[in-house]
């Protein structure tokens, strides 16, 4: 008995010392790529600035050449009758400057495009840098409130429901934890001091990926169940169904299908136009998204009015749930 208990005990500590050296490696390779992802940024930031300095000296050269072409034009001007040549050789070199001029302003423009997409694309860097450097913070510590505040307030990769609706390749296909922001006052939801980002309003929180086993994806959840979904597969649609019901929208909850009868809006294209025309949405790629939205919705419920689960003290949350219920019972 001994012996078995002494080797039961040897095996716990070896599979605790691999577990170790695997999340010591892996916190290692990622701390790497952090800095290779920050690195090439700055670079191609040192790489726009160049560009920028190019693209001035050209707009200062057509300045110049804007200005000698306005001397000669009026000294042409005073050229006297009877000296017909000079005058000649003048509009000849005139003519020159009018080349000269639109072919440096051409590359002057061409210069200031270049420099916007490398910007953009050193701004996309550094987005993705950042949202890493988040992704290992709530790896190492998943429940860290401040972290998770921290991305709220300022999420790296947002995009507007529009936009992730006309191409849904900007959303990973990978475990996450996504958050919805929506225009003030286009939801029926008490005033209080809600994150915001780009003049929209945080009011829920979700996650792609309920347990390690689960194959759920941020491009799924996102686009094919809440932008484009139904209410069965979305608790979000459900919610905005029911608010938007409250705001006078003509919808009923009906129950749809031949087989299996799924739990559907009578207009979900107004939905996921509504959704379009007033949501934002961001979003951080997490192996374990289950344990940062727990901890989202306990310590910042108050201001999720739209996030049921964890969040029992908020009242209006467990209001719109009490709604939903007897929405869902009447059919």
């Amino acid at each position: 008995m001994a012996f078995t208990y002494f080797y039961f005990c040897y095996l716990s500590a070896v599979s605790l010392l691999k577990a170790d050296v695997i999340g010591f490696i892996m916190s290692f390779f990622r701390r790497i790529k952090l800095k290779r992802m920050k690195k090439k940024a700055a670079m191609e930031k040192m790489l726009a600035d160049k560009v920028e300095e190019l693209a001035k000296d050209a707009w200062r050269k057509t300045e110049e050449l804007d200005s000698e072409y306005k001397n000669i034009y009026w000294e042409i001007y005073r050229i006297p009758w009877y000296r017909p040549f000079k005058r000649r050789s003048m509009k000849r070199n005139l003519q020159n400057l009018v080349y000269e001029y639109y072919k440096t302003q051409e590359e002057a423009a061409e210069m200031d495009k270049v420099t916007q997409q490398i910007r953009e694309k050193s701004n996309t860097m550094y987005n993705l840098a950042e949202a890493e450097k988040i992704s290992q913070q709530l790896s190492d510590k998943p429940d860290d409130i401040n972290t998770i505040r921290q991305w709220l307030l300022n999420p790296p990769n947002r995009d507007k429901a529009s936009s992730l609706k006309e191409n849904k390749k900007k959303i990973p296909k990978t475990k996450g934890i996504y958050a919805w922001y929506f225009k003030h006052d286009s939801l029926p939801v008490p005033s209080n001091s809600y994150f915001k980002v780009d003049d929209f309003e945080l009011l829920y929180v979700g996650i792609a990926g309920k347990s390690p086993e689960s194959k759920g994806d941020l491009r799924d959840r996102i686009y094919n169940k809440h932008i484009n979904g139904n209410a069965e597969g979305s608790t979000l649609r459900f919610s905005l169904g029911v608010l938007l019901r409250r705001k006078g929208s003509p919808l009923e909850l009906k129950r749809k299908g031949i087989i299996k009868k799924r739990i559907k809006w009578s207009n979900e294209d107004y939905i996921t136009e509504w959704i379009c025309d007033n949501a934002l949405v961001a979003w951080i790629e997490h192996k374990r998204p289950w344990k940062v939205e727990e901890s989202a919705v306990k310590n910042l419920g108050h201001l999720l009015p739209l996030n049921i689960k964890h969040n029992k003290e908020n009242l209006f949350a467990q209001e719109l749930n009490r709604e939903r219920e007897s929405l869902k019972n009447k059919i």
